[in-house]
């Protein structure tokens, strides 16, 4: 559960990177 968490977390994080870089 803790495992699937931080996936999701990092997911979301990594995502944002990329809007930051593509805008």
């Amino acid at each position: 559960m803790g495992f699937l968490l931080m996936m999701q977390i990092h997911f979301v994080s990594y995502q944002k990177c990329l809007i930051l870089l593509m805008s």
